[in-house]
């Protein structure tokens, strides 16, 4: 009982951390109204691949446990399908985090021209890649949390 509340709190302890840390950073860092705005900017380019890539690729998972758990598979086929699963987070994460930060600033001209990327943009934009490789791989695992709780209410 103890093992198991220790590692729920664990677990939402990282996802508050992974979903409220850019906030802690920008008041931490937020020096003037440029620097909050190409937080802004970055923070709403960077969520809106999450929510287009991740969160489709969370749900599906989700959706695979749950039948997983209901069904008479054995816990050896969910092993493996959240084994390949993780995999693929940490493989997409890994793509994001190798060739985000060097692109950010090819990516921003193309899509915001000189006005942003000449600022301090693209190097915020890199190190957003890194957070959303983290994001990636965080996803997958929490699933393992939620599983059990959702089938049992």
């Amino acid at each position: 009982m103890w093992e198991a509340m220790i590692g729920f709190s664990a677990q939402a302890f990282t996802k508050h951390i992974l979903a409220e840390g850019e906030k802690v950073v920008m008041v931490v860092s937020s020096k003037s109204l440029h620097s909050q705005g190409v937080y802004g900017l970055v923070s709403n380019l960077g969520s809106l691949a999450v929510r287009c890539v991740l969160q489709p690729f969370e749900e599906a998972a989700f959706i695979l446990f749950s039948k997983l758990n209901s069904s008479s598979e054995s816990t050896q086929e969910t092993v493996r399908s959240f084994t390949l699963l993780t995999k693929a987070a940490m493989l997409l994460g890994l793509v994001v985090m190798t060739f985000g930060p060097p692109y950010s600033y090819i990516l921003l001209r193309l899509l915001y021209g000189k006005k942003w990327s000449e600022t301090e943009a693209p190097e915020v934009l890199s190190y957003y890649c890194i957070y959303v490789g983290a994001l990636a791989l965080n996803g997958k695992t929490s699933l393992v949390c939620c599983i059990p709780l959702v089938l049992t209410s």
